[in-house]
């Protein structure tokens, strides 16, 4: 396999961006539950408020990050953001990193991955 170098900002926003939108989910979570939050933070849905779509909606935001910084990786900012559709894309190769348990490989080459 060919080693590259890692674009560490480029890693650091997107890392950190999907960071605190899941830190956000959890909030909403929580405050969903009736909890109050710790520190500063604030409930800003109402318990009403939570719903799939939300959870939709932070959910692919924060897949949008992790995925931009594992397609970027290797690339400068002005790079990565000129190939922006295909560098928010779920990396099909990606699966070759996965722990090869038993229970999954049965499922990914049931799938045709593997």
């Amino acid at each position: 396999m060919k080693k590259h170098k890692c674009n560490l900002d480029l890693l650091w926003f997107h890392v950190n961006e999907a960071k605190e939108e899941l830190e956000s989910l959890l909030r909403d979570i929580r405050c969903a539950q009736g909890e109050k939050p710790e520190g500063d933070d604030m409930c800003l849905l109402p318990p009403q408020g939570f719903t799939e779509e939300h959870l939709a909606g932070s959910l692919s935001h924060a897949y949008h990050h992790l995925n931009f910084a594992w397609n970027g990786r290797n690339k400068t900012m002005l790079e990565a953001d000129s190939h922006f559709s295909r560098n928010e894309k779920f990396p099909r190769h990606f699966v070759r990193y996965w722990p090869r348990t038993a229970q999954n490989k049965r499922q990914k080459s049931s799938q045709g991955l593997w």
